[in-house]
């Protein structure tokens, strides 16, 4: 004789959903509910059909029996059923700090009583706030400013002293000397130089005077006014200042001149041209393109060969070029 199995516990779906509707003791339903075995199909059944036929016994809101909730029975502490702990979304504890309620733990948007850059009620401090500034301390949070500190000077010292945070720095008293450019502490007796005060000396360009001390120099850049006279060659003379631009003077247009001013060229053997006064040599090529890339490739170099001698050179691009420009070396 094979062991018995109660038809709710048949394997025939339809059967024992059939026989659940027909129990009508609940405890034996609530063992069905209860069973490791049934389907959640049979639990559910099980559990429609205790409510259906379940005299309640209700414990607050909840029956004793079924286990059913009744919505008139809460007992609500705000958000919360203090009984069965059952959740409505209505008259939350928030903590407004931390934007969560403190019965059910729902969140919502911080939000903080701020005194300037403090919380009154957590004490949460705000990047980029306006602090409450008492020179250089905020009364509110303590934050220190070095840069609001209100300096006074220690009587007889090189020295001043932050009357809000006591803080102590060096300073000296500087007296200007009249007609030169130093100054002289008036406790200590340290002189320094201070920068000359420049301004162009009228009616000419490359030279400046110092406002203070009548120093007088010539103006490192210039502007110039360059000459070349008979007496200076193949040299360019200022008619201001008399300085001499010569091959290794630092001007910015150096090379114009030195081709185009500065030497009287002659024409000379094997491509190349001399001055007449100083008997200084420079290349004297006609150089013409015979290949050009193309393409969009920026690092690629021009060839170039001269009309009159044939020297071929690369120019142009990333390559260091090969044609011979400027003086003989």
């Amino acid at each position: 004789m094979g062991f018995f199995k109660p038809a709710w516990q048949s394997d025939n779906m339809k059967k024992a959903l059939r026989a659940v509707k027909k129990i009508t003791d609940p405890v034996k339903l609530k063992e069905i509910i209860n069973h490791h075995s049934v389907g959640w199909r049979v639990e559910c059944s099980a559990q429609e059909r205790l409510r259906e036929i379940c005299e309640h016994s209700w414990n607050v809101c909840v029956c004793d029996i079924c286990g059913e909730r009744h919505d008139e029975r809460h007992e609500w502490k705000g958000c919360k059923c203090s009984h069965c702990g059952t959740l409505r979304y209505e008259q939350h504890d928030y903590d407004l700090c931390k934007g969560e309620c403190r019965r059910c733990g729902r969140k919502q948007p911080e939000q903080h009583d701020w005194n300037y850059c403090t919380c009154r009620a957590c004490g949460t401090k705000r990047i980029l706030a306006e602090h409450d500034w008492n020179h250089c301390i905020c009364r509110v949070c303590g934050e220190k400013n070095g840069y609001r500190c209100d300096w006074e000077q220690i009587p007889g010292q090189c020295q001043e002293k932050c009357s809000v945070c006591g803080e102590a720095r060096k300073n000296h008293i500087w007296e200007r000397v009249p007609d030169k450019c130093w100054v002289v502490c008036k406790e200590c007796g340290l002189a320094e130089e201070r920068a000359h005060k420049w301004e162009t000396i009228p009616g000419t360009t490359c030279k400046e005077r110092c406002e203070a001390c009548g120093l007088e120099q010539v103006k490192f850049w210039g502007p110039h006014q360059w000459e070349k006279t008979k007496k200076s060659k193949c040299q360019l003379v200022c008619k201001i200042c008399n300085g001499i631009m010569g091959k290794d003077a630092n001007d910015a247009n150096w090379e114009r001149l030195f081709h185009n001013i500065m030497h009287t060229w002659i024409s000379a053997p094997s491509c190349r041209k001399k001055c007449s006064d100083c008997h200084a040599l420079a290349y004297n090529h006609d150089y013409a393109a015979i290949h050009t890339p193309t393409g969009n490739d920026y690092e690629l170099s021009s060839t170039y060969r001269c009309k009159k001698c044939g020297h071929t050179g690369i120019g142009g691009g990333r390559a260091e070029s090969t044609t011979q420009t400027g003086p003989v070396k």
